[in-house]
């Protein structure tokens, strides 16, 4: 039996061929489902004509414990989100965010997206 992301690897490359397909969305109960679909089809987008924006996160573990998350571009910069010990005025469960990645990395990563959708 295949593995999941390949259950859906023709669908995909019929979806992003199709003439004005612009957006794709991923969803998915389970977080490295999406995450291992998306780190798989980043480097088949950089090789057709399709222009990918935006990111992803990545969980970091030490000791086979998450501690914290990892940003992505889909070109290539990446950048601590969030970790456990990290001081910030914003926390999400134990995980202090660093806001200063979410100004200079998320937002214009979002912002690119958005112009070019």
């Amino acid at each position: 039996m295949p593995s999941e992301p390949h259950r859906y690897q023709e669908k995909l490359k019929h979806e992003l061929t199709l003439e004005g397909a612009k957006n794709l969305i991923l969803i998915s109960r389970k977080w490295h489902d999406r995450t291992g679909v998306i780190s798989r089809l980043i480097p088949e987008l950089k090789k057709s004509p399709v222009r990918a924006e935006g990111f992803y996160t990545e969980d970091i573990f030490e000791n086979r414990k998450r501690v914290g998350y990892l940003t992505k571009t889909l070109q290539g910069e990446s950048r601590i989100l969030a970790k456990s010990g990290l001081p910030s005025e914003l926390c999400v469960d134990r995980f202090g965010v660093d806001l200063q990645t979410v100004e200079t990395l998320v937002v214009p990563a979002i912002e690119t997206a958005l112009r070019s959708a």
